[in-house]
């Protein structure tokens, strides 16, 4: 994962997903989230995010995020590699359809 003051990159399968810095909801640091497969929750209120797309699937309402893959808005696929685990962190419950607010 690399980064810079605005925006981190995440690698997703083999494309790259430029991601911005600060959560929508309340500015926390994405860089701190988890990636889980294709999400990225974040570590502050656990708004979680489809990195394929931006979208927001569960947590505090916010806006989506407005991510580039390879260079294109919100057109990935495949799986990201996790860049940080914790023991006892959150499971991924969005293909469970749960909402966390």
């Amino acid at each position: 994962m690399s980064s810079s003051k605005d925006v981190f990159t995440v690698q997703l399968g083999d494309r790259a997903v430029t991601v911005p810095a600060r959560c929508p909801h309340r500015g926390a640091p994405l860089a701190q989230g988890v990636v889980d497969g294709a999400f990225l929750e974040c570590p502050w209120h656990g708004a979680t995010f489809d990195l394929r797309t931006g979208k927001r699937l569960r947590g505090p309402v916010c806006s989506d995020l407005a991510v580039t893959v390879d260079g294109c808005p919100g057109q990935g696929e495949g799986r990201a590699r996790p860049h940080r685990t914790e023991k006892g962190s959150r499971t991924d419950t969005a293909s469970r359809g749960e909402d966390r607010t």
